[in-house]
C-alpha cells in the first residue's frame, strides 16, 4: 500500500536496490526470453536483467515514488505553467 510519502517511497526503492545488489552481477545470469521482465542496458555501463517478480517490484517502487504527495504536487505545478 502506498504511503503517499516521498520518504517512504525512497526507503522502498533503496530496499529494492539493496536487494538487487546482494544478488551479485545480474548481467551474468542467463534467463530464457520468457523469464525476462525488464532489461536495462547502456554501452558504457553494461546490462541489468530483471525477472518478472523483480520487474513487478521495480514498477511498484516507481509507482509509489510517482504517487508520493511531494512529487505529484511538483508535477502539477510544472504542468500548470504550460
Amino acid at each position: 500500500m502506498a504511503s503517499n510519502s516521498i520518504d517512504g517511497a525512497l526507503v522502498k526503492l533503496k530496499g529494492f536496490i539493496t536487494n538487487l545488489h546482494r544478488k551479485g552481477d545480474l548481467s551474468e545470469r542467463e534467463l530464457k526470453p520468457f523469464e525476462i521482465g525488464v532489461l536495462f542496458g547502456s554501452a558504457d555501463e553494461g546490462n541489468v536483467v530483471l525477472d518478472h517478480k523483480q520487474a513487478k517490484e521495480y514498477r511498484e517502487c516507481l509507482d509509489e515514488l510517482y504517487n508520493s504527495n511531494k512529487i505529484r504536487k511538483n508535477i502539477a505545478k510544472e504542468l500548470l505553467k504550460y
